[in-house]
């Protein structure tokens, strides 16, 4: 009969192992760190709420939650794809996460961690569905960025709200900006740029025509250019009556075209002839001489992409001078109109020394489709490419309040869709002053920076809008408006404000507004959870939208 010996030693772990070597039986015991009463082993966060599945509309965006404790501080990485696959990293380090818009169904999932170790959620199951054949899409939510997001010149993150349209303007890709080294010499580099990054958000590209640069310019020291020197005079060799050789831009329209159909990544989808015709800074040229361009440019776009989409040169419609070109423009232009795909327009409602009035849009938008009606252009899709508050102290009072920057932006979102305007270009995601939504870190230019008021209002509108119907014109009850909204599954809602009501310093005037009885909770532009309607009859409602439901979406 053999032998048994124990060995003790002392290692971080507790097992018992046993071997037989013929004669003897070895017994080895390896105790925990500590000794035999040990110390459990150390693990990550517990995850104590799981991302939740949802069903969504094509263009809408998941919208994922995870709730998790553990050691100290935690840190968030989102993923799309199964449980434990890390191939997709998304989102930031944060427990909620916001997808691009979506087109078909996916899911998501996070890894929760701390300093101990890690922990995986279970993946989220997003199914997107198709919405009905009206629904807003997501490519009515447009939006406008500066260069600072280019991914060349500039180090700023790309924007958290969602958006299915991007215009490309004062994005450091005009004719001025990429072919700014004479004849024959281009720089892709930015314009490359933009065309890789805009379709991994899940949104469609606009380039707009214009700003000649200085050594094409027939008049190169015209300093009332807005841009630069010359920059809104007619190039070299174009004469006044549109006769002459439009070379310099039909080589740059050539160019610009070929460099989108071969580009590896994004393409151009739409091309708006020109920035704002009417105005002197962006336009100095004669109207024979914008056509001739325009014509120009139609021809060579449809020949090396006919799938692109063409827009006339856009018009500022608030007033009386912007309407009139556009009546002009249109009979001159007679000729390559078939081949335009929408008319472009800047529904800015900015009248100097005079309040902002976002309501005055519908007006605006009435004289103007008189217009196109005059021309036999109705059934053309209208296209707000540029519009917000702009210069915030051409107003009066000046327009500098966010409750009321944020009520004005979802106001106009609601009243263009309302109007059947197809499509809305925010100017401007990161500009320092004109419809600002975001502000940078100045100690960290990458770092998330600031949404401000209207930007997280802008991120409630696309929930609000994005895949629901609004089956007729927003309606208005003396200084009450109210727009109402369907969606699957019978969902009801109704966007409803009081433009009559004001917002200073953080206090919002409000009048009471009698509600119909199947809604049972509203939710806000802050992005606050719905708030119950249990128990009530009226709600408050004042110059910031806010949306009652009859169920959550």
């Amino acid at each position: 009969m053999g032998h048994s010996l124990t060995m003790h030693f002392s290692a971080c772990l507790s097992r018992t192992l046993a071997a037989s070597t013929g004669a003897i039986w070895l017994s080895i015991a390896l105790s925990s760190c500590g000794g035999s009463s040990g110390s459990p082993s150390k693990q990550g966060p517990t995850i104590t709420s799981q991302p939740a599945a949802a069903t969504i509309s094509t263009g809408q965006t998941a919208n994922l939650t995870v709730s998790a404790t553990g050691g100290g501080s935690l840190s968030f990485q989102w993923y799309q794809g199964s449980s434990g696959d890390t191939s997709k990293p998304v989102g930031t380090n944060s427990s909620s996460f916001t997808s691009s818009p979506l087109s078909r169904s996916t899911s998501f999932w996070v890894s929760v961690s701390d300093a101990d170790g890690s922990t995986a959620s279970a993946a989220a199951a997003i199914t997107v569905v198709t919405p009905p054949a009206n629904a807003i899409p997501a490519t009515y939510m447009g939006m406008q960025m500066n260069g600072g997001i280019d991914g060349i010149s500039g180090q700023q993150p790309w924007p958290v709200v969602p958006f299915g349209a991007v215009r490309l303007w004062d994005a450091d890709v005009a004719w001025a900006d990429i072919n700014s080294g004479g004849q024959g010499v281009y720089d892709w580099t930015k314009l490359n740029s933009w065309l890789s990054q805009i379709p991994q958000h899940g949104a469609d590209i606009l380039y707009t025509f214009g700003r000649v640069p200085a050594w094409a310019s027939s008049n190169p020291s015209d300093t009332t250019c807005g841009f630069a020197p010359g920059a809104c005079d007619a190039p070299v060799g174009l004469n006044p009556d549109g006769t002459g050789s439009d070379q310099l831009f039909q080589d740059f329209v050539t160019q610009l075209v070929t460099q989108s159909v071969n580009s590896p990544a994004g393409h151009i989808k739409y091309y708006e002839l020109w920035n704002e015709m009417d105005n002197p800074p962006s336009w100095n040229g004669t109207l024979a001489q914008m056509v001739r361009m325009n014509s120009d440019a139609a021809q060579i776009i449809q020949s090396l992409d006919p799938n692109a989409v063409i827009l006339t040169p856009s018009v500022i419609i608030e007033g009386s001078t912007g309407r009139s070109y556009l009546q002009n423009y249109l009979p001159a232009a007679a000729s390559f109109l078939p081949s335009i795909g929408g008319i472009a327009f800047h529904g800015y409602v900015q009248m100097s020394g005079e309040p902002l009035v976002p309501e005055n849009i519908n007006t605006h938008l009435a004289e103007t489709r008189a217009i196109l009606a005059g021309a036999g252009l109705s059934s053309k899709p209208l296209f707000d490419t540029e519009a917000s508050w702009g210069d915030p102290t051409v107003s009066n009072p000046n327009f500098t309040d966010p409750d009321m920057q944020a009520g004005f932006l979802a106001r106009m979102y609601l009243l263009q869709w309302s109007e059947s305007v197809s499509r809305f270009y925010w100017y401007q995601w990161n500009n320092k002053r004109d419809g600002i939504l975001w502000t940078p870190d100045p100690n960290n230019p990458s770092g998330p920076g600031t949404v401000l008021e209207p930007g997280i209002a802008y991120g409630q509108v696309y929930q609000w809008l994005v895949g629901a119907v609004m089956s007729q014109a927003c309606g208005q009850n003396g200084s009450v408006w109210s727009c109402e909204l369907t969606s699957l599954n019978g969902y009801q809602a109704l966007a409803v404000w009081d433009a009559s009501q004001t917002c200073s310093n953080g206090n919002c005037t409000t009048s009471s507004y009698s509600f119909p009885p199947q809604y049972v909770q509203y939710r806000d532009l802050e992005g606050d959870p719905p708030t119950s309607l249990s128990g009530q009859s009226s709600v408050a409602i004042g110059a910031k939208p806010i949306l009652l439901e009859n169920q959550s979406r």
